[in-house]
C-alpha cells in the first residue's frame, strides 16, 4: 500500500510539472525598458536595463491559465542628465515612496506569424501600477523565437497624468504628459 501511495504521488508531481510552463526574464541577457516623450526643446528619453519578472501558465489552455508579472525599479531609469535623474526621481516619481513600477495581467491571445513561425503576436492585459495608483491597460507586442529565448518587444502610449504624476518641467523644459514606452526583453523557459 505504502508503495503504491508513493507511486501515486510520484505521479502526481510528475504530472504537475510537465503541465506548468515558466518563462522568467533572463536578466544576464541585454534588456530594456525605454520611454520617449516631446518637450519644448527636443524628446526626453529615459532607459533602464533593469526589469524582472515571468510569464506562467498550467496546461494547455495557456491564455486561461496565465499570469504575468513585471516589475521596474524606477529608480533605475536614465535620462541622460544627472540633476534631470534626480528631479524625476525625487519630485515626479517619488521613487522612495514609490520604488517600482509593477504589471499584473494575463495573456489574453497569440497567433503565429505566417510568413515566419518562430514570431508570434502577443496580446495581454492587466494592472499597471505606478506611483502608488493602478490602472488597466491592455497592449501587444511580438514574441520571436531565438535560439533557446524568446525575444519579447512592446511598444504602447501612457499618459503619466492617469498616474497622478505632475506634468515634468527641468529648467526650461517641460515634457508633455503623453509618452511612448518600449520594452524589449529576453525570456528563457524555466
Amino acid at each position: 500500500m505504502k508503495r503504491l501511495l508513493t507511486t501515486i504521488i510520484l505521479i502526481l508531481i510528475f504530472h504537475t510539472s510537465v503541465l506548468a510552463t515558466i518563462f522568467k526574464i533572463d536578466t544576464t541577457r541585454e534588456n530594456e525598458v525605454n520611454f520617449l516623450a516631446n518637450s519644448t526643446f527636443g524628446d526626453v528619453e529615459g532607459i533602464t536595463h533593469k526589469i524582472s519578472g515571468y510569464v506562467k501558465w498550467e496546461g494547455e489552455d495557456t491564455l486561461q491559465s496565465s499570469d504575468i508579472y513585471f516589475e521596474v525599479p524606477l529608480d533605475s531609469i536614465d535620462t541622460g542628465v544627472g540633476l534631470r535623474n534626480k528631479h524625476m526621481r525625487e519630485k515626479y516619481l517619488k521613487t522612495e515612496k514609490y520604488p517600482k513600477a509593477i504589471f499584473k495581467g494575463k495573456l489574453t491571445g497569440w497567433t503565429v506569424d505566417k510568413n515566419d513561425l518562430s514570431k508570434f503576436r502577443v496580446s495581454c492585459e492587466g494592472t499597471l501600477s505606478i506611483h502608488g495608483v493602478e490602472k488597466s491597460i491592455s497592449a501587444s507586442g511580438t514574441l520571436t523565437k531565438e535560439k533557446n529565448l524568446y525575444r519579447a518587444q512592446y511598444f504602447f502610449p501612457l499618459n503619466i497624468k492617469d498616474f497622478n504624476i505632475a506634468k515634468p518641467r527641468f529648467l526650461l523644459v517641460s515634457m508633455d504628459q503623453n509618452i511612448h514606452l518600449k520594452l524589449d526583453f529576453n525570456l528563457k523557459e524555466e
